[in-house]
């Protein structure tokens, strides 16, 4: 009696152990992992737009500063709002003036998108509004003629600064991938309608008349982004 107690008990510990082993266990996972679509706040670099740098390089100063800062907001997951910053400066050495002249150009700006989070995958589209200034400092020389002897001419040299500002809204539509849970690459493209004016000093090299023009431009961009 006491041999089949001890085999049926050892039967039930035996059924009991396989049965503990059958029973899936969740996988373990890193405290402070979580998941893309819980990343709130991210900051990134925006690269440079080669349209612009070549518009830039062929009309002076009147495009926005290419590369920015970008910080992203994802207030919701189906809303994001996206403020970025740039900013461009160049000096270069005058031997008339004895000093640099500097050109530089400031850019800000906003976008609010609608987004679609699948995955590892982030798409957005929606509205950007997007302002620059930009300065360019020239030279302006005079010549002068001394009606008396020793009956020459003189020339002077002054310092010049000529205006540039622009700003333009209109739709972009973006997307990034997770690399991982902190990291994402990603791009953008927009159709933009940018108004553009110039204001140059009077008796410049530049041109005598101040301009305004309205231009339709695209922008294209690649994102890099860190998230919090």
């Amino acid at each position: 009696m006491k041999t089949k107690l001890t085999i049926i008990t050892l039967l039930l510990a035996a059924s009991a152990f396989t049965k503990a082993q059958e029973i899936p266990t969740a996988p373990t996972k890193p405290a402070d992992e979580k998941k893309q679509k819980d990343r709130i706040i991210g900051i990134g670099l925006k690269s440079s737009n080669l349209l612009n740098d070549l518009l830039q390089s062929q009309y002076e100063y009147v495009m926005p500063a290419g590369n920015r800062i970008v910080v992203t907001i994802n207030a919701h997951p189906n809303f994001r709002i996206q403020p970025e910053v740039g900013y461009f400066q160049t000096k270069s050495y005058n031997k008339y003036l004895k000093e640099d002249l500097v050109n530089k150009s400031f850019a800000y700006g906003a976008g609010m998108y609608g987004m679609w989070q699948k995955e590892k995958t982030n798409l957005y589209a929606g509205l950007k509004y997007i302002a620059s200034k930009n300065s360019d400092e020239g030279v302006q020389q005079t010549t002068t003629y001394n009606p008396n002897p020793p009956y020459n001419t003189i020339t002077t040299y002054n310092k010049t600064t000529a205006t540039f500002t622009n700003s333009a809204v209109g739709l972009v539509l973006g997307g990034e991938y997770f690399l991982s849970g902190h990291f994402s690459v990603g791009t953008e493209v927009g159709l933009l309608r940018t108004k553009s004016n110039a204001d140059y000093p009077s008796g410049s090299y530049y041109q005598e008349e101040d301009y305004a023009s309205t231009s339709i431009t695209t922008e294209t961009n690649l994102l890099v982004r860190f998230y919090f």
